[in-house]
């Protein structure tokens, strides 16, 4: 656990340390879910970004969402160069994880899900799912 926790602040550092001094328009952690993006929105508020996590913003053919938040996380836009185009100073940080530990955490986490939560059809523990 102490590796995690270790691995977990050097992350939240490395973040700090590429936003600081200058705040970007906007900025968008671009990645799949279970690579860090609750911790990453945490950084962004605690550096004073208004931040959205989840996955409504990956729509860029409604860009509303873009101008009530600073930063975003939780998965990937449709076009992360329509977002680039439409914010030249935006900063992107790309999220990734090892394959192995990646799915282990993602289906522990469909594990825990409630069995009568609706879900899109990837976010099963089936073979084909694990395949996707």
């Amino acid at each position: 656990m102490t590796d995690l926790n270790e691995s977990r602040m050097a992350g939240r550092s490395a973040i700090k340390r590429f936003l600081s001094g200058r705040k970007a328009e906007k900025v968008f952690a671009i990645g799949f879910n279970k690579t860090g993006t609750t911790s990453v929105h945490e950084v962004f508020q605690g550096l004073g970004y208004h931040s959205y996590h989840g996955t409504k913003w990956r729509n860029t053919s409604k860009p509303l969402i873009y101008y009530l938040y600073d930063a975003f996380c939780d998965g990937v836009p449709d076009d992360f160069r329509k977002l680039d185009r439409m914010f030249p100073n935006a900063r992107f940080i790309l999220q990734f994880r090892d394959l192995s530990p990646w799915l282990d955490s993602r289906l522990e986490h469909v594990w825990r899900l409630p069995p009568n939560k609706k879900r899109q059809p990837q976010w099963s523990a089936s073979e084909s799912s694990v395949q996707v």
